[in-house]
């Protein structure tokens, strides 16, 4: 089976350009708008992070005040120490205080399903607004679909 793009461009930002993770819209958005996923949803994304042969973690990044989406990096906690579902860890303390993965995802679907429904899928440090994909962003998808 061919990896999908969310996989894709989390490879490209957290292994190759070193970075920490992709905020959740934003993946969700690269499915919708590039991957031929109209219905791509952050249920999908969870199922398919969970269901993973490859550990994932979700964080809070500070510089964007946002959750991302990222891989194992040595500066992160060890994964055994982490809460976890399936390959999804939890490496942020107001996560961690839910009870089940059902809970993580209502909480990030209210934080982030206006955006998603609007399009927003976009947040840039330096900036506190969500915006439509910009030439920039649009660049690295189509970098990460050539992989």
């Amino acid at each position: 089976m061919e990896k999908s793009l969310w996989r894709k461009l989390v490879y490209l930002w957290c292994t190759i350009e070193d970075k920490n993770g992709l905020t959740l819209p934003f993946l969700i958005g690269a499915e919708r708008e590039f991957g031929d996923r109209e219905n791509f949803s952050l249920d999908t994304l969870f199922e398919e992070l969970q269901a993973s042969s490859q550990p994932y973690i979700i964080s809070r990044f500070d510089d964007i005040e946002e959750y991302i989406i990222g891989l194992p990096k040595r500066e992160y906690p060890f994964l055994s120490s982490l809460p976890k579902y399936g390959s999804l860890y939890i490496n942020t303390p107001f996560l961690e205080g839910f009870d089940s993965i059902l809970e993580i995802q209502e909480q990030l679907s209210a934080i982030y399903e206006e955006n998603i429904q609007d399009k927003k899928y976009s947040k840039t440090i330096g900036f506190e607004y969500w915006s439509e994909f910009d030439g920039n962003d649009e660049n690295k998808i189509r970098t990460a679909m050539e992989m």
